[in-house]
């Protein structure tokens, strides 16, 4: 039986520098994990998963599915797809059969370079990654980044696997800290005068994965001209090569190191987000229980109206998160993951209505209904989507952005216009 120990760094005390508290502890047999609450942290209030886990002393045990036995908050701190490439390779060259491997050994694994405000204990990975001390090259970083994901290369170095082994998504990118032109790690709580950021690159060394990059970045610009609470972000060039890379603030940490507890959809309701079976409706349901707040449902329902109209159709239920304050207030995340994605056969992740590919007015506006949205600000939403996407026709051309996918873009959202009786 593997038990581990789960420790919450969201809290706040004036003056102090907090330290971790216990929140509770995991253990796991036979694919299904068990969770209870330290004592002392029941006391505080919070609940860290309002849907999955109550505010009780007693064991609480997970779902079978789709987290393998992992309760979704927990199963939040691991990663997908890139992150976990870096694990399992990682876990290889230290001579560990991933067979014998389960999510709560990667819990260990990850320790406390999770996103968000957990950390685990014992942290496993502590002892096969070394953390680099010093700076560490963006330029290198991406580099040895895209020779794995294209196979070029089978190890991974340590400076590497310490600052990816953590986020999310399919795409190559490691999470450093920034002081003006100095970059580090970002796994770890950084220096005084550095900030958190995570870096995306290139899934490829063709045209179209170069312009990964520079497509991201003018999607980030048109999300918060249309009104879109989106983090800082930044497009900066390779020293000697034409690579564009694109970074973007972390939402889950703050000033000094503090971290912010965060929650995906997929987590909160036990969503397996590699399935198509949720739909916008559930989304915005569980965005008002969770804040009790219209503000905050409008806001993901203009998120919603701009990926359907800029194409973003890898809109999956662990592409939306909330965030709790320390005192255990929600509210929605600042968007993140918004670009241009062809989806699946051309259909979105999660269903807008009861519209197929083909999104109309009439689709959005049966959402809208049902949360009291009404039609003249549903009209707003769009004209605001549809002003921004100018940023597009004006930007893109003066990015490398290979035509033909230009021209693929364009396309969409000229037909989203008309889809939406805009021209």
């Amino acid at each position: 039986m593997k038990i581990i120990s789960v420790y919450y760094h969201g809290l706040e005390r004036k003056g102090l520098k907090y330290k971790p508290m216990l929140a509770g502890e995991i253990t796991y047999t036979v694919n299904t994990a068990h969770f209870q609450y330290d004592s002392d942290f029941l006391d505080l209030g919070l609940n860290l998963s309002p849907f999955a886990l109550k505010q009780i002393p007693e064991l609480q045990e997970s779902k079978t599915t789709p987290f393998n036995g992992l309760h979704g908050l927990f199963a939040d701190s691991l990663p997908d797809g890139w992150g976990m490439l870096i694990m399992d390779r990682t876990l290889k060259q230290h001579h560990i059969n991933i067979a014998d491997i389960n999510p709560v050994d990667r819990l260990a694994f990850i320790g406390d370079r999770a996103m968000g405000a957990l950390s685990y204990q014992p942290d496993e990975g502590a002892e096969f990654i070394s953390s680099p001390k010093g700076e560490v090259s963006i330029d290198s970083l991406a580099k040895e980044s895209i020779k794995i994901y294209t196979g070029e290369v089978d190890g991974v170095l340590d400076e590497v696997a310490d600052s990816s082994i953590s986020p999310g998504g399919a795409r190559p990118k490691s999470l450093i800290a920034l002081s003006g032109s100095k970059s580090i790690s970002g796994a770890h709580d950084a220096p005084e005068g550095y900030e958190h950021w995570m870096a995306k690159f290139p899934a490829g060394k063709n045209p179209d994965n170069k312009a990964e990059g520079p497509i991201e970045y003018i999607y980030s610009l048109m999300a918060r001209h249309a009104g879109i609470t989106f983090p800082e972000t930044k497009l900066i060039q390779s020293d000697n090569s034409d690579n564009f890379y694109f970074l973007t603030k972390r939402f889950d940490r703050v000033g000094n190191n503090r971290r912010i507890h965060m929650h995906t959809l997929a987590g909160l309701i036990n969503a397996n987000f590699r399935v198509a079976d949720c739909d916008y409706e559930t989304l915005l349901k569980v965005c008002y229980k969770l804040t009790g707040s219209h503000d905050e449902v409008t806001q993901l329902y203009r998120r919603m109206v701009f990926n359907v109209m800029t194409g973003n159709r890898d809109d999956h239920t662990k592409n939306f998160s909330f965030i709790m304050s320390a005192d255990g207030k929600w509210h929605n995340s600042p968007a993140y993951d918004i670009t241009y994605n062809r989806g699946i056969n051309g259909w979105h992740s999660m269903a807008i209505g009861t519209g197929g590919k083909l999104i109309t007015l009439e689709n959005l506006l049966e959402v809208a209904k049902v949360f009291s949205i009404t039609k003249k600000q549903v009209t707003g939403i769009v004209e605001d989507v549809s002003e921004s996407m100018n940023l597009w026709f004006e930007e893109s051309k003066n990015h490398s952005i290979p035509g033909s996918l230009i021209a693929e873009i364009s396309k969409h959202m000229i037909t989203s216009r008309k889809n939406l009786s805009l021209i």
